[in-house]
């Protein structure tokens, strides 16, 4: 057995301790190294949550100006920062950033006081911004930079990204700031005394300083965890936006903004399944969205969708939830931020029914334009029809086939027409003579047309409401509306059924239909039509106004009847509103302006007899050549003195030359290079007893507002028979009617 020498075990010991203090020193360094690592992924993960509580909502109302400083949202930004650094010493900054489009750094809000000497006001810029931060808003990854020196010291930052849930764009970054020298004391408690430490126990007890050193760590880990729950139930509470913790379909934990927004006490929340709380036609939607959580989840990404939650007292409020998986009590779990979006989804849905109405009225508007102008040329032509089969009529006798040809050419043609008429009560454009009437006797009036319309298998029952306000409207256009609506509501009923007609006075104070494109207020008569038929759903009801719209089959319908009561009723300052679920029936209301004026009476119509000419003159003016031949031939058959041009400059040219009198002016409003009622001045100037007679496929604004002819003015329309147009012509130069 050998033996070593004193010097040698000197050697051996400071070889020994080299070795040790080597090893020390390297282990040291890997765990200092360990410990910087591990304290920044802490960092980063408390800035990334801190990050998901601030409503990005919130960061879009900030215009990162001076002015956001008198925003609401600014200062509860403030306080909601303010508290995020109140929760942990450590934190020396907690602020929101944003980039310029010259692709600088300013800020949006800290969480200093506005008076501190380290306020940074909004839009101030960071001329120090280190290139990594500028390239969060295009990456959007989170991050820990530093330790950098800047206007403010040595700092290591935690920074993550604030992110629309609509768009992606990152709208702002998160920023929680450290102290660099408060980082390396950190980094040394943590890393390098409990080291050395443990080393310098280990030369004497590796055994006992092992023992020592487990319990240090875990009693290390038990204040952490503690600390950290602490510290993220303050942060939870303080939010403002809804904070889940869910695992599988429990909900483990919520903060008060979730309790807020349901109604439900917080221990009446938890351990309850999340799908209690979901409205079941959104059942479906939020399922894929928590599956493509799970899926998203293990790929570090966030998901979101929006449904419709039901409250405490069983109303619907929207939200928006976004997620994400993480770790909780060692079990996978889903982060949840949820914000109320009630107020935004009302404002969309109300929008997007303004939007719709909009184009429903632009829509009717275009055919009503349309509609005016074939009308002009279509009533031309039936005019020519009408008239020669007339007078074609007159050389046949009753016995001659030819006289029931003719007589249905005549009849087709006046079907043709009330087409014309339908089309342009839709347009707005249809001749009225409005009165002020007493709504109750005009619909009794036509109580016996409409019982002949419907079958015998339907019951029309009348409720008249007694002491009715006075309305002022064509008594023909109530005939056309009820005609209509009863027609409607025949069709509507399979077999045996009822149909009923109420009016009653009702007065708006502009809360009432709230969705009318225009303000309803004010005393109206109504008149409603209500029928226990098959009812329509929601799409049918969507487009009952528009022009040639039917439900009905080929050859049942032309799809113009309830596009001409809206028009007449529009015509009129008047609205409409239907109600109908399929199975319940529909009932249609018609609002018509109350009138203040006394109820007119009129007078007995009577058969009226077509007096023969007595050599008066009269000028027929129409750019239509095949009209003003036929307006000849009626008028010479009549016995009168004719004269005929086809414009305006003619007939003043024509009148110009005549040396008699010329007692009527006949001529078409619409004309080429001068209008009837122009042409009708010029020669009231050559003959100042001139009458005159206006005739158009339409009423024209020319003559007429709002489809009321003017006061004074005589008009016929197109297209006319003989019988109208002699009547027409003896009431103006006789004066028979007044």
């Amino acid at each position: 057995m050998g033996f070593i020498p004193k010097n040698g075990l000197k050697m051996v010991g400071v070889v020994v301790s080299a070795l040790l203090i080597c090893a020390g020193a390297t282990f040291t360094w890997w765990n200092v190294e360990w410990t910087d690592a591990k304290l920044r992924q802490n960092l980063l993960q408390e800035a990334m949550a801190m990050a998901l509580a601030i409503d990005p909502v919130h960061v879009k109302k900030l215009s990162g100006t001076p002015a956001d400083l008198d925003q609401p949202v600014y200062l509860r930004l403030k306080q909601q920062l303010a508290a995020m650094k109140s929760v942990n010493d450590r934190y020396r900054f907690v602020y929101l950033m944003g980039r310029a489009g010259d692709g600088r750094i300013f800020s949006f809000v800290d969480n200093m006081p506005i008076s501190s000497e380290g306020y940074s006001a909004p839009g101030d810029f960071y001329n120090d911004a280190s290139e990594q931060l500028k390239s969060i808003f295009h990456g959007g990854d989170a991050f820990v930079e530093g330790p950098l020196a800047g206007d403010w010291g040595k700092r290591v930052s935690a920074l993550a990204p604030i992110t629309d849930p609509q768009t992606g764009k990152v709208l702002a970054a998160f920023r929680l700031d450290v102290d660099a020298a408060d980082w390396w004391r950190d980094v040394v408690a943590w890393a390098a005394l409990p080291l050395a430490l443990t080393l310098a126990l280990l030369v004497s007890a590796l055994m006992s300083v092992s023992l020592v050193g487990s319990r240090i760590t875990a009693r290390r880990r038990e204040h952490q965890l503690a600390e950290s729950r602490k510290k993220y139930r303050h942060l939870l509470e303080s939010a403002q936006v809804g904070v889940v913790v869910m695992q599988g379909h429990l909900i483990e934990s919520v903060n008060p903004a979730i309790a807020s927004i349901l109604g439900f006490p917080i221990h009446e929340i938890e351990r309850r399944s999340f799908t209690d709380f979901v409205f079941e036609e959104d059942l479906e939607t939020v399922l894929r969205c928590r599956q493509l959580t799970l899926a998203e989840g293990r790929r570090k990404k966030n998901t979101s969708c929006e449904f419709r939650a039901v409250t405490s007292g069983g109303d619907l409020r929207w939200v928006h939830v976004t997620s994400q998986l993480i770790e909780w009590e060692g079990a996978q779990a889903s982060l949840n931020f949820v914000s109320d979006i009630t107020d935004r989804r009302q404002a969309e849905i109300k929008n997007e029914k303004l939007q719709a109405q909009l184009l429903q009225a632009q829509k009717m508007e275009a055919v009503g334009r349309l509609a005016g102008g074939v009308a002009h040329d279509y009533n031309n032509m039936l005019s020519v029809i009408i008239g020669y089969a007339e007078l074609a009529l007159d050389k046949v006798a009753a016995g001659d086939p030819l006289h029931v040809d003719l007589t249905e050419i005549i009849a087709a043609a006046n079907r043709s027409a009330d087409i014309t008429r339908q089309l342009l009560a839709f347009a707005r454009r249809q001749t009225m003579a409005p009165k002020v009437i007493d709504l109750n006797e005009t619909v009794e009036g036509g109580l016996r047309m409409l019982r002949r319309l419907i079958s015998e298998d339907i019951d029309l029952q009348w409720r008249p409401r007694g002491g009715l306000w006075a309305s002022k409207i064509d008594p023909a256009q109530v005939d056309q509306i009820l005609a209509n609506l009863c027609v409607n509501a025949r069709d509507a009923i399979r077999g045996a059924g009822k149909i009923t007609i109420e009016t009653d006075n009702v007065r708006f104070d502009g809360a009432y239909f709230a969705d009318q494109p225009d303000p309803v207020s004010g005393d109206y008569v109504l008149l409603a039509v209500s029928d226990d038929g098959g009812g329509m759903d929601e799409k049918v009801l969507s487009q009952i106004f528009e022009p040639f719209f039917t439900t009905k089959g080929v050859g049942q319908g032309t799809g113009l009847g309830l596009a001409t009561v809206y028009g007449i009723v529009r015509q009129n300052n008047g609205f409409i509103n239907v109600s109908s679920e399929p199975g319940e029936g529909t009932t249609f209301r018609i609002y018509l302006p109350r009138h203040a004026e006394t109820i007119q009476i009129s007078p007995i119509a009577s058969k009226q007899k077509i007096d023969a000419g007595r050599g008066e003159t009269i000028l027929v003016v129409e750019d239509e050549v095949s009209v003003l031949k036929l307006a000849c031939a009626i008028l010479e058959g009549l016995g009168y003195s004719v004269l005929a041009a086809s414009n305006a400059n003619d007939a003043l040219t024509l009148a110009d030359a005549h040396r008699g009198k010329i007692d009527l002016l006949i001529t078409d409003v619409i004309m080429p290079e001068m209008n009837g009622r122009d042409l009708a001045h010029g020669l009231q100037a050559l003959y100042p007893q001139l009458r005159v007679i206006f005739m158009s496929g339409y009423t024209a604004d020319v003559i007429a507002h709002r489809g009321m002819i003017d006061e004074g003015v005589h008009f016929i329309q197109k297209p006319f028979s003989r019988e109208k147009l002699g009547l027409k012509v003896n009431e103006v130069l006789r004066g028979d009617v007044s």
